[in-house]
């Protein structure tokens, strides 16, 4: 009896359910594999049949039946599902899937959950956050807009209408849902303390931390984005996203346009420029183009340098040069991959050139409206550096320039 009551039961679970499945347009694999999982019965069955033993429903033997059968079935399931599904065939949108997630896990990006914005309500603050909204705007992101200063102390009023006004303006430039911007008004007297307010509040749990500069001193030794900005990212608890929004000599108009409600868009961009080396860092650098650039009328260039010694290189130097650009191509041609995947127009290009900062400023003249670079923060004495490279293009280029500094 409770062999065909355990036949019947088993039979009746697959057929409906391999059945269902096949009119679902479910592959054979795949509706075997519905009819194991179903298969198992377990806590509910006990559970009825429980309650009919207690009412007088059943009687002691059904009861055993039923309980066997529970568990038996539930002990089938686990070696059944392996089996088939072994044999399922991982459909194209499975694969889609699973590769996206597989991006997400470890993307620079995609991870980023809380942001933080610091401003004093300089010129360059309109810039920096229309530019972290173009970053982000596809993304789940909290924005944390941070006002930092002091009202005078005759007039409390006064301050509070100055924040009101600068943090509208950084909202407006942000264009994210109201939902993904918090407000924050910070006091703090001087620059010193604009600092130590800053650091305070990207303690508590920021995914990054985003500065903006006007752009550094001519003097080559001094501080790359200003003394409050490198001493920042030297010791700022998370990744930090540095915009410098003028170039040396730049008019600075623009960004003041930005600060002063002009509707005009101040960040216009069509061409991103990011120089690549084959460090761990490319990949943050270049998520961040490829986010900006992604489903917008934007071309990333994605180029890579090779110094090429002087005029007078022997033969063995020209074939060490033809080896270091084909490893460049494929540099160049991985980085691009990820390009296209986040829905980005990517052009790629290896150059040979003396050297490779000013190879970079060069092409920031044609027609580059942005220069995307990144460098993992490396302390030197008690100023924070990001090498030579990255400090000649920031004092150097023509356009704006954006550098992703990692703890």
């Amino acid at each position: 009896m409770a062999l065909v009551v355990l036949a019947v039961a088993i039979a009746g679970k697959f057929v409906g359910a391999y059945a269902g499945s096949r009119i679902s347009r479910l592959g054979h694999w795949e509706a075997l594999s519905m009819g194991a999982g179903m298969n198992a019965r377990g806590a509910m069955e006990i559970i009825l049949a429980t309650i009919g033993l207690s009412v007088g429903v059943l009687t002691q033997n059904m009861f055993s039946i039923i309980v066997v059968t529970a568990i038996v079935t539930s002990l089938m399931a686990p070696p059944l599902l392996r089996w088939t599904l072994g044999h399922v065939e991982m459909g194209d949108e499975e694969k889609e899937r699973l590769e996206a997630e597989d991006r997400q896990s470890g993307s620079f990006v995609g991870n980023l959950k809380r942001v933080l914005l610091p401003t004093k309500g300089g010129t360059s603050a309109g810039l920096t956050a229309r530019l972290l909204g173009l970053l982000v705007t596809a993304q789940d992101v909290e924005v944390t807009a941070m006002f930092v200063g002091s009202a005078p102390k005759e007039d409390k009023g006064k301050g509070e209408n100055q924040s009101d006004e600068v943090l509208s303006r950084v909202e407006d430039r942000l264009d994210l849902s109201k939902s993904q911007v918090r407000r924050v008004v910070r006091d703090s007297e001087g620059d010193n303390q604009f600092g130590e307010v800053v650091l305070a509040e990207a303690e508590k749990g920021y995914d990054l931390l985003v500065l903006s500069s006007t752009g550094p001193p001519s003097e080559r030794g001094s501080a790359l984005f200003g003394e409050g900005v490198d001493d920042l990212v030297r010791d700022a608890p998370c990744p930090v996203l540095i915009v410098r929004t003028a170039g040396p000599g730049a008019d600075e108009d623009a960004s003041e346009s930005a600060d002063s409600g002009d509707e005009s868009d101040p960040l216009d961009l069509h061409r991103i420029l990011l120089p690549v080396t084959g460090a761990d860092t490319d990949r943050h650098a270049a998520e961040i183009a490829f986010a900006l650039a992604a489903d917008r009328d934007m071309v990333v260039d994605v180029v890579h340098v090779v110094r090429g010694g002087d005029r007078r290189a022997r033969l063995s130097d020209d074939e060490a040069i033809q080896e270091a650009q084909e490893v460049g191509e494929d540099l160049v041609g991985k980085i691009a991959e990820l390009g296209h995947t986040l829905g980005a127009t990517v052009h790629t290009e290896v150059v040979v050139a003396d050297h490779d900062e000013e190879s970079i400023v060069d092409r920031a003249e044609s027609n580059v409206d942005l220069i995307v670079m990144a460098r993992s923060q490396a302390q030197v004495s008690q100023r924070a550096s990001f090498g030579h490279r990255v400090d000649y293009v920031v004092r150097h280029a023509p356009c704006p320039v954006v550098v992703v500094s990692n703890p």
